[in-house]
C-alpha cells in the first residue's frame, strides 16, 4: 500500500518586527477525492495569525485509489497583511 506524505512549512519572513499576517490558509486541491483517500490532515489548514519569524506547518498523508501517473501543481496561500485591511494576499 502506498501513502504520499505531504508537508507545507510557511516561514512569515517580515522584516517589520510588528507586522503579522492575518487569516493564514494553504489551499491544496492537488488530491481529488476520487484519486485520494485522506488517510491523515487535510486539503485546507487556517491560522488566525502568524507572527514575524515565525513558521507553522501541516502534513496530509494520502493514499492513491488508483496506479499510474498523475500531475501535482501547487498549493495555495492566502493572508491578510494587515489587520485593518480586508484585501486577500495570494502566493504560490
Amino acid at each position: 500500500m502506498l501513502l504520499l506524505n505531504i508537508q507545507f512549512t510557511m516561514l512569515e519572513h517580515s522584516k517589520c518586527y510588528f507586522c503579522l499576517a492575518f487569516e493564514v490558509k494553504i489551499q491544496d486541491d492537488n488530491f481529488p477525492s476520487d484519486k485520494f483517500e485522506y488517510i491523515q490532515g487535510f486539503p485546507t489548514s487556517k491560522w488566525p495569525k502568524l507572527s514575524p519569524s515565525s513558521n507553522v506547518s501541516h502534513i496530509a498523508i494520502v493514499r492513491p485509489k488508483f496506479s499510474g501517473s498523475f500531475n501535482f501543481t501547487h498549493a495555495t496561500v492566502s493572508y491578510i497583511a494587515n489587520e485593518r485591511s480586508r484585501i486577500v494576499q495570494v502566493g504560490y
